[in-house]
Formats: C-alpha cells, structure tokens, sequence
C-alpha cells in the first residue's frame, strides 16, 4: 500500500508541470491592448497590458506572461470584474532566461497587468525605447498605443517596423498615436517595435495632465473600491453560512408545524371523551343536588323525600317544590 501511495504521488508531481502549460497552450487572448507611455511618472515607461481572454477559454484561467527581467516586479496585476471595477490579484514571478515570467489566476475575462521598464535611452534631448512581444499566446486582435510625454516632439517608429497613425489629442490633453498588428499573431510569435521622440526637459507626465487614472499598487485591494479579492471571497463564504442557517431555521420551523399539527386530533378527540373536563365541575354539580336533596321533605308526614320525587313515598302527598 505505501509503494502503491509513493507511486502516486510521483505521478501527480510528474504530471501536474505538464498539465499546467498545456492549459497555458490551450488559452487564447481575443484582443491585446498594449499602452506604452513613456515618462509618465518615472524617469522610464510604464507598460500597460489590457487583455481580454477568448471567451472559449476555461475559467477561473490560468494566465503566464513574460515581462523583461530589468523591469522586476509588476507594478500591479488585476481583473475586471462584473461591476466593471479593477481588482488586484496575487501573482507569483518566476526567472525564465532574460524574462521574468509572471504567473495569476483570473475568474474574469478581462484582465490587466503593469509594469514599468527601464529600457528607455536618453542622450540629452533624444529618446529611444525598444519594445519586444515575447509571443506568450495567440492573438487575435494586437492594438498598441503610444502616448506622446508632455513638451515632447517628433515621436515616431523606426524605419522598416510597423506604422501609427497621425495621433488623436484626447480629454487629457496628451497626444496618443495608435499602432494597429495587422491579423492574428500566433503563440510564439515575437516582435519588435522601436521608436523615438526629442523632449528638451525632464518633466514628468504626470505632473502636468488635466485627469490622472486611478492606480495603486499590488496590494490585495481593488483599484477602484474598497472591497479586496480575499474580501469578497469572505462575504461570500458569510453570505452562504447566512443563508444555511435561515434554511435550517425555516426546516426547523416547518418541523415544529407539522408536529403541532400531528398532535391536535388527538387532543380533540381526548376532550370528546371527557379526559380535559374539569373534576371540581362535577364536584361543584353532585355538591348542588345534594344540597337541594337534603332541603327536600314532605310537609304532610315530615319525611324525607329524594331530590326526583314528585310524591311522598311514605304518605303518598305531592310534594311542594
């Protein structure tokens, strides 16, 4: 029995790597929104992945992406629940050559993950930054968004790469130009996007657009409430023990009913027989016409009469009432 249970539990260890990444393999992102903005409130670029997971995927998905190994640990990990509201997930990172593979768990569809990297080369008032998709998963709709840093001039793709758009100045004030992947990139396809910009200063984004989005760090909470992902798991459990016991005291209840209802003939039918009434009633009856038996005699022989005679036994007279 114990080599039958060493055996086991080889198999299990063997078997659960490979299971794991042929989920991996099986998972497929339905559109990829990648948003680069460079200096926005650090000296580098913050990357931002806005994922949405191929509805034929299996949730709760198990998710692994590779961000670069210099760029360390992301700056936030979340789902988009129903309430369209970013939550924070726990993640765990793992080195994988120059990468650093970053492994989470989503129960929703929309998931979103940030990092910042510090590959951004300034030389005086020149800026040049080099973007690599590992080819994690297959793609079916691959968008990249630039946003042009504040005094910033002249951004624009190198030569032989991609092309973007002219650039739409959008309510913040910042300008963003759009990269659009032409077709569908397949799981192991990489690519590159280099691009540059001249800014004559060392202002920061941030500092300057009219409305900065809600971001905090990978702590457990939610970006946008205050109710964290371990949280809502916990009013969950409290929401099921509450509805357990409101179903054991509606059984409980519906129990005693029937009981009660059980019981009642039977308490009908033991007062049709007499059983509920009361002894001193009786008594209070037999002491009444005794009473009035005693005050009962014949005025003609002076006799004793019983309390239902009409005529005196000894003398024959009608008795007076």
């Amino acid at each position: 029995m114990k080599r039958w249970f060493i055996a086991l539990v080889l198999l299990i260890t063997i078997a659960a790597p490979w299971a794991r990444v042929r989920a991996q393999s099986t998972l497929e992102v339905e559109r990829l929104q990648i948003d680069i903005w460079p200096e926005y409130d650090k000296p580098n670029v913050l990357m931002i992945y806005r994922i949405t997971i191929a509805a034929s995927s299996t949730l709760p998905a198990q998710v692994s992406l590779r961000i670069p190994k210099a760029a360390g640990s992301p700056y936030n990990v979340a789902m988009k629940d129903v309430d369209g509201m970013l939550y924070n997930l726990k993640f765990d990172q793992v080195a994988d050559g120059e990468w650093l593979r970053i492994n989470f768990t989503s129960a929703a569809l929309e998931v979103q993950l940030e990092y910042y990297d510090p590959g951004l080369v300034i030389n005086g008032a020149a800026r040049q930054f080099e973007y690599r998709w590992p080819g994690d998963y297959k793609v079916k709709t691959m968008l990249v968004r630039m946003q042009q840093p504040v005094n910033a001039t002249d951004m624009q793709l190198a030569k032989g790469t991609q092309t973007m758009d002219n650039g739409q100045r959008l309510e913040d004030g910042l300008t963003y130009y759009t990269i659009p992947i032409d077709g569908t990139i397949a799981a192991g396809t990489a690519f590159k996007l280099q691009f540059s910009y001249n800014k004559p200063d060392s202002i920061l984004t941030s500092t300057q657009v009219q409305s900065q989005p809600v971001r905090t760090p990978t702590n457990g909470t939610p970006l946008s409430s205050g109710i964290s992902s371990d949280n809502s798991i916990l009013f969950v459990g409290l929401g099921v023990g509450a509805l357990l016991i409101l179903a054991g005291l509606w059984y409980w209840n519906q129990q005693r009913l029937a009981t009660s209802r059980a019981s009642a003939p039977s308490r009908r039918r033991h007062a049709v027989s007499g059983v509920y009434v009361s002894p001193p009633a009786r008594v209070r009856r037999e002491t009444a016409a005794e009473a009035a038996g005693e005050s009962a005699y014949c005025h003609q022989c002076g006799k004793r009469a019983g309390p239902d005679d009409a005529f005196c036994r000894s003398c024959g007279s009608r008795l007076r009432n």
